[in-house]
């Protein structure tokens, strides 16, 4: 996010960089509705995680040290 600005994604190509923003404007959107519902309510197990996990990896969205940060502790 850039103050004053709003949102910027990048990608290869302009189409790339369009799914990004959309993709953040969709998760936006859901932790504004999470907040007006109550916040969150409880954790994901984290067996459920790592399945979550394997699916970002067969997609290619897997990045170095996804898991840990998804599965620390303190990950909001």
């Amino acid at each position: 996010m850039l103050t004053n600005h709003g949102s910027l994604t990048l990608g290869d190509d302009v189409q790339t960089a369009f799914q990004r923003l959309e993709c953040l404007e969709h998760n936006a959107n859901v932790m504004i509705k999470v907040e007006q519902l109550g916040g969150i309510r409880s954790r994901i197990a984290p067996d459920k995680v790592r399945l979550l996990m394997v699916h970002r990896e067969t997609m290619g969205w897997m990045r170095p040290g996804d898991l840990e940060a998804f599965l620390s502790p303190d990950h909001t």
